[in-house]
């Protein structure tokens, strides 16, 4: 048990970045699946759009170095580890404070919030005892 809690960050960051990729293949392989993603009929699909740039540089490949730093246990994956979480909770804001304001988006918003939960699910099991027992450590 206590391995595999250990390894939780890295395997929730892997996948999360490999989801985060396929959800951006899909859309700009599908169009028709923009819709439930875009935050109100008034506003354009490039809104939606807009976002690719950061999520791929910052929630793919920084959730998937974020994974391997931690994973080989390099000085340089807790403060990678916390930008991704800095921009997960950013996005996640962003997602609330648009769907408050129009009233749409509540996929987009759940999605985040979920997010946001495996985030800190990361830290939480990071910050336990039995991960350091199993020779490995998360963020902190």
């Amino acid at each position: 048990m206590a391995a595999s809690r250990a390894n939780f960050p890295s395997l929730y960051l892997y996948t999360q970045a490999v989801l985060v990729a396929g959800w951006w293949m899909m859309l700009w392989l599908a169009p028709a699946t923009r819709t439930p993603f875009v935050m109100h009929e008034s506003w354009p699909e490039t809104t939606l759009l807009s976002f690719a740039l950061p999520d791929l540089a910052l929630l793919v490949g920084g959730s998937a170095a974020a994974a391997f730093g931690l994973q080989c246990q390099r000085p340089w994956a807790k403060p990678v580890f916390w930008i991704v979480a800095g921009s997960v909770t950013y996005a996640t804001l962003w997602c609330l404070g648009a769907t408050a304001m129009t009233g749409s988006g509540a996929l987009s918003t759940t999605l985040m919030l979920a997010m946001s939960c495996g985030m800190a699910c990361c830290w939480k099991c990071s910050a336990g005892s039995k991960c350091k027992a199993a020779g490995q450590s998360g963020p902190r």
